[in-house]
């Protein structure tokens, strides 16, 4: 209806997803992931009962998406892939997909926000997109509300492009950097990736890295010039003298983070204490950090509140 064009290209075809309950699984209570040059093959377990959720590929067993799933593939490719035989004793559904790897290249349209897949698709590899949806929503939410709610410039909604559009370009890159990994066809690369993959992923600094990356907790926003390293990061886990910072968002506005043992200010602001040694924070409803620094006399937080709302905080410095 926009016109909008959605560029990209389709990655992988005929990728299979179904609810599988075997009689020899894997066990060992996670996720298994098995390949071979022309098939991969991914089990997450449910519970101690059987049943799996399985997505599976077959390089030369190629179908339409319209095509229906016989119950025969699904474990001819489990079997290959994991190396055993793993009995299929029933599939609740089934479902034949294809993937695409695609961008709007602009997420806001006058009034029209995209967002989730809308916005941005990729393959499954690293269970991304759900996060990445949610996230968009609640980045857009917050501002959509100071902007129904007359603040002064709607250019605060001109952020969420600015804000998530990298963030989904990032996705992009690394879902396909493990679909690729896992598809690939040549046996010295194959081999290198089951050699060396595991090594790199048991030094745990990198381990938390990837993971963080995957599933979004460490992304952050690009911060102005001049402004503190920690702008644009998350504060959820800013330990406080009372209760969580993810309570206390359930009032939606900011949240003014004091350091510990400061004077509570004079504002209607959200405020809360913090009981480590860092700094005072404004805390954005989504929970990303809007301002570093002290609250002593200083009215730097105001004026970042400011920014974003189009109105000061009421109330004497602190």
């Amino acid at each position: 209806m926009l016109g909008a064009p959605f560029p990209g290209k389709t990655v992988l075809e005929s990728v299979v997803l179904a609810d599988v309950r075997l009689e020899n699984g894997p066990g060992g209570g996670g996720p298994v992931l098995g390949s071979t040059a022309n098939e991969f093959a991914f089990l997450v377990p449910y519970g101690d009962d059987g049943w799996y959720r399985s997505v599976t590929w077959d390089r030369n067993h190629q179908l339409p998406d319209s095509a229906g799933v016989e119950s025969g593939e699904v474990e001819e490719v489990l079997g290959r892939t994991l190396g055993h035989t793993v009995g299929v004793a029933e599939i609740s559904w089934r479902s034949r997909f294809h993937c695409d790897e695609r961008q709007v290249e602009t997420y806001r349209h006058g009034r029209v926000f995209l967002a989730g897949d809308a916005a941005h698709v990729h393959s499954p590899m690293g269970g991304q997109g759900m996060n990445t949806g949610i996230q968009d929503g609640a980045n857009l939410a917050w501002k959509l509300d100071l902007a129904l709610g007359g603040a002064d410039d709607d250019a605060i909604l001109d952020t969420y492009q600015s804000e998530r559009h990298p963030i989904g370009r990032r996705v992009l890159f690394q879902s396909g950097a493990m679909m690729r990994a896992v598809t690939l066809r040549p046996a010295l690369a194959r081999w290198a990736r089951d050699l060396l993959a595991p090594r790199v992923l048991e030094f745990l600094p990198i381990s938390n890295l990837i993971a963080g990356a995957f599933s979004g907790v460490t992304l952050r926003y690009q911060h102005g010039r001049g402004q503190h390293s920690l702008v644009g990061t998350r504060a959820t886990e800013v330990p406080l003298r009372r209760g969580r910072l993810a309570e206390m968002q359930r009032t939606p506005g900011f949240v003014l983070v004091r350091r510990r043992g400061a004077t509570r200010c004079d504002t209607d602001v959200l405020q809360a204490e913090r009981t480590d040694a860092g700094p005072d924070l404004l805390v954005r409803p989504d929970g990303y950090i809007a301002w570093v620094g002290t609250t002593a006399g200083d009215g730097g937080w105001r004026t970042a509140l400011r920014a974003w709302t189009g109105s000061p905080s009421p109330g004497r410095q602190c």
